[in-house]
């Protein structure tokens, strides 16, 4: 399971951004910082249970309470037994793409929900974060542009 932000447009802002490119350099370094805001911020989101991505996680069901209490993981965040799932997003960065990426199994799941499971996203981009990632390419042109003057 993966998040991957494409851009897409019309040939001429294709080309605009191309340019954009060959004056600024890779942008590799605003794309690892992104990847580290996302890890962060996936990751923080298990213990807040949902909120820190804007999307409040339904409350386990009295049953799965009970097994979380009876095997020793009771008084955790809901979607955390062993933290497997919460510790395990990795980042890739390519000289023009950032990939954030989970591969515990289960994790799916959790965030698309299935008949059994209600959805409880562990990957979203609320708008405080796109924010953050706009925040981390406008630095990246900023200093690059600087250089070159």
């Amino acid at each position: 399971m993966s998040i991957v932000l494409n851009i897409n447009g019309e040939r001429r802002v294709l080309a605009r951004l191309q340019e954009a490119i060959e004056a600024t350099g890779s942008p590799k370094e605003a794309l690892d910082e992104v990847g580290d805001v996302l890890v962060r911020e996936f990751t923080q989101n298990f213990p807040a249970e949902g909120k820190r991505l804007d999307s409040r996680w339904a409350p386990l069901a009295v049953a799965t309470l009970k097994e979380k209490a009876r095997l020793g993981f009771g008084g955790k965040p809901i979607l955390v037994r062993t933290g497997l799932l919460m510790n395990s997003f990795k980042k890739y960065v390519q000289k023009f793409a950032v990939r954030v990426a989970n591969p515990v199994k289960y994790g799916v799941y959790h965030q698309q929900g299935s008949a059994k499971l209600p959805r409880r996203p562990i990957m979203l981009l609320p708008l405080r974060i796109r924010r953050e990632i706009t925040a981390a390419f406008t630095k990246f042109i900023h200093n690059a542009l600087t250089k070159r003057i």
